[in-house]
């Protein structure tokens, strides 16, 4: 039994967190306090740091790992997640992302590509396949513009 600082109950162990730095092996705070108390110190510090976390995350999209880590989220979420807008156009039509994680995509890129691709937009070569080793390139914007499928209506 051990009793929450916070709330001044005794409780079970089982209602603690592990915590390799408390002398017992428990946190001071139970699992119901903390997570309380985590959520509001982790909006606080959300709202109070809101400019500086953007900076970092804008600061990592500019980096070559970052931008294709963005690029490669997107073809995903084209191709598997049916609330996406673009599910219909991708997976929709049976076309897959063949990559199958982030580090076999930029193993990929840095092995074939150059470093100049980061300011182009990786297109498919044939418009009904997946997006796999053999059918991808990277293009200018206005080639990607020319290349898309066009719906009427």
């Amino acid at each position: 039994m051990k009793v929450c600082r916070v709330c001044n109950i005794e409780k079970p162990l089982e209602s603690f967190g592990r915590a390799a730095s408390c002398k017992d092996g428990y946190r001071n705070k139970c699992k119901k306090c903390y997570k309380s108390y985590y959520k509001e110190y982790a909006c606080k510090y959300k709202m109070s740091n809101r400019s500086k976390l953007k900076k970092i995350d804008s600061r990592y999209y500019e980096t070559f790992r970052g931008h294709f880590n963005r690029i490669f989220n997107a073809i995903k979420r084209r191709c598997t997640n049916p609330k996406c807008k673009d599910y219909k156009n991708y997976g929709g039509r049976g076309i897959k992302c063949l990559f199958a994680s982030f580090d076999e995509f930029i193993q990929f890129l840095t092995a074939n590509f150059s470093s100049e691709i980061q300011y182009l937009q990786i297109d498919r070569i044939n418009n009904d396949g997946n997006y796999s080793p053999y059918n991808i390139r990277f293009v200018t914007q206005r080639e990607n513009n020319q290349n898309k499928q066009r719906v009427e209506e």
